[in-house]
This record gives C-alpha cells, structure tokens and sequence, in this order.
C-alpha cells in the first residue's frame, strides 16, 4: 500500500518528518488500519486518492463515514477518533481538502470521559531513580526532571550542548532536534550536574558524540519494568499506564509554573505558542528565574546539593523580598502619586490689606 503517490510525498517521507519514535510508531499504525479500509473496498491507494481528489464533498463525507464505522467496531471511540485524526492529515497531505467546520458537523463522535491526568510527585520519581541499577538510565531520568525535555530531545543531545562552565549549566537543544523544530534552552539542577560529572568519569565521551546511548524503546522497555518492579500497577480506563516517563514533565512543568510563571514554564518545555514575555536568547536571565525552581526540582539529596540548595534557597528568598518590595513600591506610588511642588509666599494677605 506504499506505492508512491505522483505528486505527493511517500508513507516513509511523510513519517520521517517527525523526530519522535512514538509520533512515527502511532503514525504507521493509522497507516496501517487505513490499509485495512482499502483492502475492504477493494481499491488501491493511488487509485482511491485519485478518486476522493475529484469528488463531492456529500461523497468524501460518506467516504470518511465508512472509515470511522470499521475503526469504531474494533477500537474504543477515543482510539477511532485519534487515528481517523492522522488518516485525515494523510488525506490532506495527498492533496484531498477537507472542510474542518462540515468534518466536525458531519463526522460526530459520543461524548468521551476524559479523565485527569497523572503527575508523579517528588516521593514517587525517589524511588524511580533509587531502582535503576544502571548510571545511565538514573542520569536520564535526572535530566528529564532537570530539563523538562522529551525523550527523544534529551537521547539527542551531545556532550558539547550542555555547558558545564556554570553552578547551574544550561543545555542546548538544537532546532532540528526538537518536536516543535524550534532551538531552545534549559538548565541542569546542581543535583543532575554532579550525577553527569560522574558519568563522564565512567565514559569515554567526546564532545561531538552523544551523551545516551540508550534508545526510545529500550527506554520505554526498562520502565515498564521498573514499574512492574516499583508495584505502580495504576491504569487510565483505556488501559493505558498512568505513570509514564512522558508525565515526568508534567512534575518539571508544575514546579517551574509555580515558582516562576506559567509563561516560563512553556519556554523551558517547548511548547508551542505565545511566549512573548520572554526572550529565549537570554540565557542568563532564564537561568535566573530557573535557580527559583532548583529546590522542587532537587530529588536526591546529599550533602553537597544540600549546600548548594540552601545557598539557593538563600539567594531565592532575597529576590522575592525584592519584588515584594518593588510590587509595594509601584503600589504606592500608584496611590499616592508626588504632588507638585506648592508654592510659599511670605506675604499672607490680612484684613488691612484689602482696604
């Protein structure tokens, strides 16, 4: 069913413009169940694409009716209406326009509970990285709370893009790297430098080369192992695990927006969308406002970081006073603004004075 499209971009193209193993892996598999469509209807897929191009839209909506029908008599109504999502983007990367209003008005799905989603605490990622027999998965895990980053993002990243020359080194993710392909900072706890430091120690790394030699999948193969092992047996109502090396980020995010700002905590993770507030080339300044999240994102503790911590802390405290300060200051001076200077004059006008 791979069979190039005149024209358009092949399955393998299309799939290689995205960075992340599980975006692909998700990908392939809407590929696959759309296979399973043009097999049903007997068509080939640059025969059938030819087809839906030059039809009616009352058609291409019965079409696409046909295609949610067999997913939802297999799959449950939240995996049918994701994976129709990607086949419909692979409709449209093979020239086949789709009225998003009429979709939404034609296609209509049940009501699907969403339940909250799960964010480990500080307790939990403990024992996370207390189980891990091996440096380099306890570092990974570091680096995850540390940075924010995906997984990918981080398996990428070479010894030369962390700057070590700082207490609180800053990690340099490159643009082709990145989900969003947008380049960006983030920073390392004193906790997760010291943790590197002794990696390098036990590896033979160059500058050019990676710092993981993991994978995705082994990772992904070694934690659903460590959850079996830590007895974190929590599931959604999908059946999906709760606790997931993705939702790490999900603790980095909360500690970040709560000691800095919502805004803050966005640029760190890369997320897409307005950050205007905050300049991204700035990398001191950004290290400032993260030094504020150093404490809540410290998970082990030793004696060392411990001093580090406090000098943190220390330094923490003295800028909050500081805005306090400056916040009662604008404060005042908004409700009470300097009056202009009044003018004396030693002449006081009496009574005679009007005669």
């Amino acid at each position: 069913m791979s069979k190039m499209l005149v024209g358009y971009p092949t399955r393998q193209e299309w799939l290689n413009e995205y960075n992340e193993p599980g975006t692909r892996k998700i990908l392939d598999a809407s590929l696959k169940h759309f296979d399973k469509f043009l097999i049903a209807i007997e068509k080939k897929e640059l025969e059938f694409f030819e087809y839906v191009r030059n039809t009616n839209e009352m058609e291409l909506f019965r079409i696409i009716g046909k295609i949610k029908l067999q997913l939802t008599e297999k799959l449950s109504p939240l995996s049918s209406k994701y994976y129709l999502g990607h086949i419909m983007t692979w409709f449209r990367v093979n020239g086949v326009t789709i009225n998003e209003t009429k979709f939404k008005r034609e296609i209509r799905w049940n009501k699907v509970h969403k339940e909250l989603k799960y964010t480990p605490g500080r307790s939990e990622i403990q024992i996370i990285i207390n189980n891990c027999t091996k440096l380099e998965y306890r570092l990974f895990y570091h680096f995850a709370v540390s940075t924010g980053a995906r997984q990918s993002e981080i398996i990428s990243l070479r010894k030369m893009d962390v700057d070590l020359n700082n207490d609180i080194p800053s990690v340099h993710f490159l643009a082709e790297n990145t989900k969003t392909k947008q380049e960006r900072y983030s920073f390392l706890t004193p906790e997760c430098t010291d943790l590197l430091k002794k990696y390098y120690l036990s590896e033979n790394i160059q500058p050019g080369e990676q710092i993981f030699k993991i994978n995705c999948k082994a990772l992904q193969v070694q934690f659903h192992n460590l959850r079996k092992k830590i007895g974190h047996t929590e599931q959604y109502n999908t059946g999906t695990a709760k606790l997931s090396i993705h939702r790490l980020r999900a603790y980095t995010k909360r500690q970040l927006s709560r000691n800095v700002s919502d805004d803050f905590a966005h640029l760190i993770l890369g997320h897409a969308g307005n950050l205007a507030t905050y300049d991204g080339d700035n990398i001191e300044g950004l290290r400032k406002d993260y030094a504020l999240a150093v404490p809540d994102l410290t998970i082990l503790e030793d004696n060392n970081t411990k001093q580090t911590n406090t000098k943190l802390e220390e330094q923490n405290k003295l800028l909050k006073q500081e805005i306090f300060l400056l916040k009662k200051k604008i404060q005042h001076d908004e409700y009470f603004p300097e009056l202009p200077p009044t003018h004396t004059n030693s002449h006081h006008p009496t009574h005679t004075d009007n005669i």
